[in-house]
């Protein structure tokens, strides 16, 4: 805590990422400065291990054909990044405590190496699935008929949501497994909405209304520095809702209705 102008501040240490080294800051609040010193752990771990990171680096031998897939919407330099970032952060701490001494350092940094080959084939699977799903979904919505192509721009933006530049590591390794049926719904509810299309247009409103509520209480709550982890994750709520209202029969891993969100948003704010 300091005293500028009369005022009284309180400021919290981080580890802050500079690329190829990092430095030490002091942010505004302490959830900025617990995931900036995660990112910071995660760049120190990076450069202590550099030959499996020189490795990681090359790719896999499909990957241009996945990066192919999400061309237009994700250059393929930063979806490369992105795949490895996700990859570096889930491998190199995951769901460990930060280490706080050289000691930990090092026994994380053994984790960490143990631990990388597994999670940079899993990452690849998940981005591969993910890539096809994306293409499948941009093909038929690309040839939408005249009268399709309003509710086919509605669904690409819905899409834009789940895929888009650093999706990978903005996502958490536990929503990415998910993201495929995510765009299967979107998918099946382009094909069944002929269907219906008044019903569509109902559970539709549902579904974006919710999606501006969050976005304009995690706006919020971030620039208060208070936006909790259960809160930031609400939105995944939101794609279970879109799935039991448009793709029932793809399943949701928790039961999901509007008075379940409404009773979950209450608790949140």
């Amino acid at each position: 805590t300091t005293v500028r102008n009369g005022q009284r501040l309180t400021g919290y240490p981080a580890l802050v990422d500079a690329a190829d080294s990092v430095s030490i800051a002091l942010l505004d609040t302490r959830a900025g400065a617990d995931a900036s010193t995660r990112a910071g752990v995660v760049r120190l771990l990076r450069i202590a291990l550099k030959e499996q990171i020189r490795q990681l680096e090359k790719g896999w031998p499909n990957f241009n054909a996945v990066a192919l897939q999400l061309r237009s919407r994700i250059a393929p330099d930063r979806l490369h990044e992105d795949w490895m970032t996700a990859s570096c952060d889930r491998a190199f701490i995951g769901d460990d405590s930060l280490p706080r001494d050289g000691a930990q350092f090092d026994a994380q940094k053994q984790r960490a190496r143990a631990r990388l080959p597994a999670v940079r084939d899993s990452a690849q699977r998940l981005l591969t699935e993910i890539a096809a799903e994306c293409a499948q979904l941009g093909q038929a919505l690309g040839h939408a008929p005249a009268p399709l192509q309003k509710k086919a721009r509605a669904l690409e933006a819905h899409c834009d949501r789940l895929v888009f530049p650093g999706f990978m590591q903005e996502s958490g390794w536990e929503h990415l497994a998910q993201l495929p049926r995510y765009l299967q719904a979107i998918l099946r509810r382009y094909r069944k909405y002929p269907e219906n299309p008044e019903r569509d247009g109902r559970n539709g409103a549902l579904v974006e209304a919710w999606h501006q509520r969050w976005v304009e209480e995690a706006a919020r709550a971030g620039k208060a520095g208070q936006a909790s982890a259960d809160l930031l994750d609400f939105r995944w709520w939101i794609e279970e809702l879109a799935v039991a209202l448009f793709a029932q029969e793809l399943k949701t891993p928790y039961p999901v209705s509007q008075k379940r969100l409404e009773k979950h948003w209450a608790e949140l704010t």
